[in-house]
């Protein structure tokens, strides 16, 4: 099911050109579906498999998912903050949403 799901999002991506629009949305889009397959794995000798068990696994999987995901994001706010940068318009946050 996980290759059937790569390969419909690699023909939706050779759908357009990477260098319109549509086809940097295509591979955004194809990245996403790709790095929400991805998963750790761990085997283990007898002795450490007392303390990394599959429980543990799966947590550290919801983790590792979670942290992808906002390195996505911060990724896509990156380029967000430099095309409207490039374009000489100033990106204008309410003040509750600055960093401190």
């Amino acid at each position: 099911a996980a290759s059937e799901h790569v390969r419909h999002s690699v023909r939706r991506s050779t759908a357009g050109p990477i260098g319109t629009a549509a086809g940097q949305a295509a591979a955004r889009q194809d990245t996403r579906a790709v790095m929400g397959l991805m998963q750790l794995r761990v085997e283990t000798d007898w002795l450490l498999s007392l303390v990394i068990n599959a429980p543990l696994v799966a947590k550290l999987n919801i983790i590792f998912r979670l942290l992808l995901w906002c390195k996505l994001c911060e990724r896509d706010l990156n380029e967000a903050w430099w095309r409207s940068s490039s374009n000489g318009a100033a990106l204008r946050l309410p003040a509750a949403t600055s960093l401190r």
